[in-house]
């Protein structure tokens, strides 16, 4: 199985740094429980605008009927992760691409 493709792990990372970085992190529980409606309503509504464009793109890879890409469930950050700089986040999230981020989760 080929890894999955840059653009859907640079989308992921991207929100799991925006769910990391919320406190107290309501958006982690929304996107765990129900990901395509949360994933859709932030496409819908535009907000947060830091994740139109990455919901877009991995709503795009979950809906193609030829793409093996699906959601993910994302833990809480460890506690050494735990920071509201979204930025050094997304740049953790994104060093070893999704596997890397669900090999130390």
């Amino acid at each position: 199985m080929a890894p999955p493709p840059q653009d859907y792990q640079d989308s992921w990372a991207r929100v799991f740094a925006y769910a990391w970085s919320q406190d107290p992190n309501d958006f982690l529980r929304r996107l765990n429980k129900d990901p395509r409606a949360t994933l859709e309503a932030i496409d819908c509504s535009g907000e947060p605008a830091s994740l139109v464009e990455a919901s877009k793109t991995i709503l795009r890879y979950v809906n193609d009927p030829d793409s093996e890409e699906g959601f993910l469930a994302l833990p809480p950050p460890p506690d050494a992760l735990r920071t509201t700089d979204e930025d050094a986040l997304y740049n953790y999230a994104k060093q070893d691409g999704l596997y890397g981020v669900l090999r130390v989760s």
